[in-house]
């Protein structure tokens, strides 16, 4: 079974109109779990879980502030129930506090050896050594306001299907 490494900021949330420090406001905007993710870049999450049914495995820097239950909560809330129920037993990839992303996913990797596939979803900013690390072939880093667009679908195809 293949795994998706999922980053949220820049990724499915494009923080526009809102982002995390909304959802943590003790009193948040009435329409934030409408409008959190942005609806085109789950389309495309939606659209990679259709075609390749793979485990998630967030990594995403919102795993300081939220539990596992307050991510399904929210996930569910947000449309993204597919992703819960999805989600890898071994569900998050933090970074150790002076690690990087890709050091937090090579140690998920140590932890869990011999998925079929990978790939990592995440942006330019945080997605930090990635792209100088031998898991680059299996990022797509997303531009900054943009996040996860159909064009990227061919790239985790890529990724997923490679020999």
């Amino acid at each position: 079974m293949p795994v998706i490494f999922l980053d949220f900021d820049d990724v499915i949330c494009l923080n526009a109109p809102y982002g995390v420090y909304d959802l943590m406001a003790s009193v948040g905007p009435l329409d934030l779990y409408q409008r959190l993710f942005a609806d085109s870049c789950v389309g495309v999450l939606r659209a990679i879980n259709d075609e390749h049914a793979p485990s998630f495995v967030l990594t995403t820097s919102w795993l300081r502030l939220l539990d596992k239950d307050a991510f399904e909560a929210l996930l569910n809330q947000c449309g993204l129930a597919f992703v819960v129920r999805s989600l890898h037993p071994d569900w998050e990839a933090p970074p150790a506090s002076s690690d990087t992303r890709a050091g937090a996913i090579d140690a998920w990797l140590c932890r869990n050896p011999g998925p079929d596939s990978y790939a990592i979803l995440d942006d330019v900013l945080s997605g930090t050594g990635l792209a100088a690390s031998p898991m680059a072939p299996n990022a797509v880093l997303c531009a900054v306001d943009e996040g996860l667009l159909p064009a990227h679908l061919d790239d985790v195809r890529r990724i997923l299907l490679r020999d």
